[in-house]
């Protein structure tokens, strides 16, 4: 196994590579024994042709540690990576091309989880793939996109439970701010935004702010942050609403002091 480590990149090597213009997450809703195609957006930021090669990982969700990728063969139960086929392995975007990379997703027909899930990985590689020069050895960064591919089974009954399981206050700034970590304690994926309000002993809002949407799938944790929170000190009442894609709402409310 492995783990996905995040890692730094400076903005001149995403304009010298090709990247992903569609969404890196893609939620399949389909019934079973049906096919579904999905289309990954790709574009060469560069005035040389770009080669790009794809592959297929299986992953799982770990809240501490995020995604962690299994190098092994056997695909894990919840995997949909054998469902896949791919338009082809590689390819090579000419200067400036844009262009949609393709995928058949085949959903068996006696599948009884209620998701599966796997990655697939657009690796920015050499054009030639040995150039060798004497006594000398060259180092480049190469870019590597992960999409994850979803599914979510209609046949089987799932739910969505976004549960808060911290909340920190930090006070270090001119004005405060909130990090709430997240994890969905559900068996299905979906998309969500947080509302936070808050409101004084009179029950007079003070504050009132809508995160970013972000999706989550079963076991994930999630980071929702609130910044610019400009009350006086005083003691407040939270008030957090998650709201899933699914029309699902998940509240929770506590007592706040700053």
């Amino acid at each position: 196994m492995k783990k996905l480590l995040p890692i730094l990149f400076l903005p001149s090597l995403l304009f010298s590579q090709v990247v992903v213009n569609s969404g890196l997450t893609q939620i399949i809703d389909a019934p079973l024994g049906t096919a579904q195609t999905v289309n990954v957006a790709l574009q060469n930021n560069s005035d040389e042709a770009k080669r790009v090669t794809f592959t297929l990982m299986d992953y799982y969700n770990d809240c501490d540690e995020g995604y962690v990728y299994v190098d092994s063969q056997e695909p894990i139960e919840s995997s949909c990576r054998s469902w896949l086929t791919l338009e082809n392995t590689e390819l090579v975007l000419l200067p400036r091309e844009k262009r949609d990379f393709s995928l058949l997703v085949n959903i068996p027909s006696n599948y009884n989880l209620p998701n599966a899930n796997t990655c697939l990985f657009i690796n920015n590689t050499a054009l030639v793939d040995s150039v060798q020069k004497a006594g000398v050895i060259q180092f480049g960064v190469q870019i590597r996109y992960g999409v994850n591919i979803i599914y979510n089974n209609p046949s089987v009954q799932s739910s969505v439970d976004l549960f808060t399981q911290s909340l920190v206050i930090d006070t270090a700034g001119v004005n405060y701010a909130f990090e709430l970590s997240l994890v969905n304690r559900g068996n299905a994926s979906t998309t969500f935004h947080t509302k936070a309000s808050i409101l004084d002993m009179e029950g007079n809002m003070v504050y009132e702010n809508t995160s970013i949407r972000q999706s989550i799938q079963p076991q994930q944790c999630r980071k929702v942050l609130l910044e610019n929170i400009d009350v006086a000190p005083g003691t407040y009442e939270l008030v957090l609403l998650h709201e899933a894609d699914s029309g699902d709402v998940f509240g929770v409310s506590e007592s706040i002091t700053f």
